[in-house]
């Protein structure tokens, strides 16, 4: 009798183990209280069925005989902390300068009686978090996962305690338990400097690569074996995007990226590697994976893959050249580069030199002996200190914070020759190029402007020209074609030039679009930086530079330089500019670099009805009538639109994710001056208490699809009989 397959083995060793009864008695309090809960296979911790995160398919009621029940993390808003190897997790951990066994003390803590299981820890879901498990790899790219960070996705779920299974080793029967006072019906939050630290690495795929390899180099150190060889690291690939929301993906190599990927079909690489192909589900398995294969093209993106598999070495977003990396090369990017340089076929020769970024004369002398004598200029500006001339202004902000609209709002008062934010504007002519919006949006948007800002239309519009650059490739730049090729300015650059012809400000809207190069080469960043400083001295213009920001920079104050990538974006524009949002002192604009004057103090904003940035001091107040009046009408609209669509809306008015206001921002007709930071959170509790009070608005008690008994909020003229609530649930 040969070697039976692993399922023939679990086959066997379930029929052993037919008898024993889990204790369901945490799954049945769980789901009365409204928890999402979903079936687990017999004596496994593997939910039943390929669509079994929908809440449609999520247990309806605990059946007699089961032997477990999963509770999905991101929909009962949980997220957790899972050591799958407990020793190695403490070394790895201990070299980021945390301790392992403090951090679940903090939490939801569950304990297995599986050997060397460090058990899991959950606390509440924040939305900056996303899952990264952390593995060591043998000599074949075998893993073994080690840690896990758990978040965000809807294939996460940790198991409800009483839950039996089966170890896949040694096919030892197993339990887990909780491990301290907390249930899963609690809420604790992550200790705050792990949760910043595991948002850090949540958004920056760089720092995540950097602390993989520290977690890995300390679990060696401490004298770890996979068979009789030390643990390997290979890079994580990470999100694909970097904090900016912009594409990143790992392992650059300027000019053979693009041929690689065009000549090497990402199918033939898996295939190479045992990787195998469902044509039911149209998906690729890692080899030995057991679960539904989760590895496929992202619609839209030709050359881009994802892989959903934590144990693949390619999970998170990859193309051909990544996987030709870790399946080849095992991450020796180095390795991986100089093999396609052996390939002289693969490589683009270098284009001819005029299609090259162009130069002038590099270095010109000048003439100082007037420098006494001679009447001098100062720096001027179109709008005093924050947009010089001759120069060009990075101008960031989060996504979704206003940076687009706030930009549109200086450019028209520059063209209006109206002072914004009490600081001189010079009218002049206002070039603005939108490479992500398109012309509907624009001009709503600058209606919105023109109308809250009480600017004169006329004038406004006579002096404004708006160029759409969201139909085509309008890239300013790109990577050269050949291997270490200089940057290519492109036809676009040209027209942008033609176009900037006579303005004074032009403002390019967005970098990630007008910038198709590494952002962490410095030599491509500095020379875009450049172009575009050309076209704002031939035309004695300022030009405005539009990015996206990274978050945990800004929040953390990082000296001012809130930009990712190569610090050629901070050193090479001569002014700064950021706008953001924060908690406590809500949305601002920061001034965090000027070569040529002062900085001024954070610019406080606050958003008009129409959702556009405006400065607080000039801006319509909370106080003011006319504004309190149409936020409550905005509220009652989003009331009604919610009681449309079938949402309810939870009576909580304290600030979290499951308060009233969140839900509520959902929908169109809340109003924008109530989003966003917690001065508008509040002041939207406020009011919705306030139109409690006047009986405008009422609590509902309801029966939900678990016939759970409820309340909600409604409009109070569609509040029903709670007497004929409770007839419906009997």
């Amino acid at each position: 009798m040969g070697l039976r397959t692993s399922e023939e083995r679990m086959a066997i060793l379930s029929e052993i183990h037919a008898a024993p009864e889990a204790d369901l008695t945490e799954a049945r309090r769980l789901l009365d209280a409204g928890a999402g809960l979903v079936p687990l296979h017999h004596l496994e911790k593997r939910p039943i069925g390929e669509d079994w995160n929908q809440p449609a398919n999520f247990a309806r009621h605990i059946e007699d005989g089961a032997t477990g029940y999963g509770l999905p993390l991101a929909y009962n808003g949980l997220c957790s902390i899972d050591p799958d190897h407990y020793a190695m997790a403490k070394a790895g951990m201990a070299a980021w300068g945390f301790d392992l066994d403090a951090i679940p003390a903090a939490g939801i803590q569950t304990r297995s009686t599986r050997p060397n299981s460090g058990g899991r820890a959950a606390f509440a879901a924040d939305d900056m978090l996303r899952w990264l498990p952390f593995r060591v790899y043998d000599d074949r790219n075998q893993s073994v996962t080690v840690l896990e960070l758990r978040a965000k996705s809807e294939n996460l779920q940790d198991c409800v305690p009483g839950v039996l299974y089966l170890d896949k080793a040694t096919g030892a029967l197993c339990t887990q338990e909780y491990a301290s006072g907390r249930t899963f019906t609690d809420r604790p939050e992550l200790p705050e400097d792990f949760a910043k630290f595991w948002r850090w690495l949540s958004l920056d795929d760089d720092a995540l690569r950097e602390k993989t390899a520290e977690f890995v180099e300390a679990i060696k150190a401490a004298g770890f074996m996979l068979g009789d060889r030390p643990p390997r690291n290979l890079p994580p690939l990470g999100s694909g995007r970097s904090d900016k929301g912009e594409l990143c993906l790992p392992f650059p190599a300027p000019g053979l990226r693009g041929p690689f990927n065009r000549s090497h079909p990402v199918e033939t690489i898996l295939d190479a590697h045992g990787y195998s192909y469902d044509p039911r589900c149209q998906r690729w398995a890692r080899p030995g994976a057991t679960g539904t294969p989760g590895i496929r093209p992202i619609p839209g993106k030709d050359d881009l893959w994802q892989s959903d598999h934590a144990g693949d070495p390619l999970f998170g977003t990859f193309d051909a050249w990544a996987a030709h990396v870790i399946l080849d090369h095992a991450g020796d990017v180095e390795a991986a580069i100089e093999a396609a340089r052996q390939k002289p076929d693969q490589v683009p020769e270098p284009e001819a030199e005029h299609e090259q970024i162009a130069t002038t004369r590099p270095l010109v002398p000048v003439d100082l002996s007037r420098t006494m004598t001679a009447t001098l200029a100062p720096p001027r500006y179109v709008i005093e200190d924050y947009l010089p001339r001759r120069v060009v202004t990075l101008f960031g902000g989060h996504g979704g914070a206003g940076k687009t609209t706030l930009a549109l709002a200086m450019a028209a008062h520059v063209a209006a020759g109206e002072r914004f934010a009490d600081l001189e504007a010079a009218q002049g002519r206002v070039l603005f190029v939108s490479l992500e919006d398109e012309p509907a949006i624009m001009q709503w948007r600058l209606r919105h402007v023109i109308e809250d800002c009480r600017l004169d239309p006329e004038t406004v519009l006579a002096r404004l020209t708006l160029l759409d650059g969201t139909e085509g490739y309008t890239a300013l730049i790109r990577e050269g074609d050949g291997y270490n090729a200089p940057p290519r300015l492109t036809a676009a650059y040209a027209a942008l030039q033609e176009h900037a012809a006579g303005h004074d400000l032009v403002v390019v809207d967005n970098a990630s679009d007008a910038y198709d190069a590494n952002e962490n080469t410095r030599r491509a960043v500095r020379a875009f930086i450049r172009a575009l400083t050309q076209i704002a001295r031939a035309n004695d213009a300022a030009v405005a530079l539009l990015a996206h920001i990274d978050k945990a920079a800004a929040r953390g104050g990082a000296q001012g330089n809130s930009y990712s990538g190569s610090t050629a974006w901070h050193n090479s524009a001569r002014s700064r500019l950021a706008l953001v949002e924060d908690e406590e002192t809500g949305l601002e604009l920061l001034h965090e670099k000027a070569n040529f004057g002062r900085r001024r103090e954070p610019l406080l904003l606050t958003r008009s009805p129409n959702g556009i940035p405006v400065p607080r001091a000039h801006g319509p107040q909370p106080g003011d009538g006319m504004i309190e009046t149409r936020e409550r009408e905005g509220i009652l609209a989003a009331f009604r639109a919610a009681e449309e669509q079938g949402t309810n809306i939870p009576t909580r008015l304290q600030r979290g994710n499951g308060c009233a206001m969140k839900v509520l921002s959902l929908f169109a007709e809340y109003p924008p001056s109530l989003q966003g930071g917690r001065q508008g959170e509040e002041r939207a509790a406020r009011l919705i208490m306030a139109l409690q009070r006047e009986g405008v608005i009422a609590p509902e008690p309801y029966v939900d699809e678990y016939r759970h008994k409820k309340n909600r909020l409604v409009v109070a003229s569609a509040t029903a009989d709670p007497g004929q609530i409770e007839g419906d649930a009997a």
